[in-house]
């Protein structure tokens, strides 16, 4: 079962035409968030969880759950990898140091993210593809590191 929410492409029925997509059951429902509303949902139970003493002392000494303290972060969904970037937010991605996302050169999703897009896009908040491993089905990962600042009409 492929868990993608994008039909299956050519690339990848041709490599892998035993599975099948788990979401042509139609009575599955999906129910989708941003990365920005889950980490904006997550950031709120961590703070609110924290005493009022334990916040201030956090707080004081910058150690206060923030967006800030989220450095790295590890991307793989199915060929959805783009508009789950722009789903981030600009206050998440020019504050990551790295990203570790899925990558594709070939049609394994209808309207797939490809590699080329994802450079691109990364490329605008100073984040550039250091390290790629890409068997030959044409689908694999990619390491991004920020080697400057996110330029200013994205911060």
């Amino acid at each position: 079962m492929s868990s993608s929410l994008l039909n299956l492409g050519k690339s990848h029925q041709k490599y892998f035409p035993f599975v099948r997509k788990a979401s042509e059951n139609p009575e599955i429902e999906i129910n989708t968030v941003t990365i920005r509303d889950l980490v904006e949902q997550f950031l709120l139970e961590m703070n609110h969880s924290l005493s009022e003493m334990e916040l201030e002392e956090k707080q004081s000494s910058d150690n206060k759950f923030s967006v800030k303290k989220f450095n790295f972060l590890y991307l793989n969904v199915q060929g959805a990898e783009l508009p789950a970037l722009k789903g981030c937010g600009n206050g998440i991605l020019s504050n990551l140091d790295y990203v570790l996302t899925g990558i594709s050169i070939e049609d394994h999703f209808q309207n797939g993210t490809r590699l080329d897009s994802l450079d691109e896009y990364l490329g605008i908040y100073g984040l550039v593809r250091e390290a790629t491993c890409l068997p030959p089905i044409g689908q694999g990962n990619a390491l991004y590191k920020r080697v400057r600042p996110a330029t200013a009409e994205n911060k």
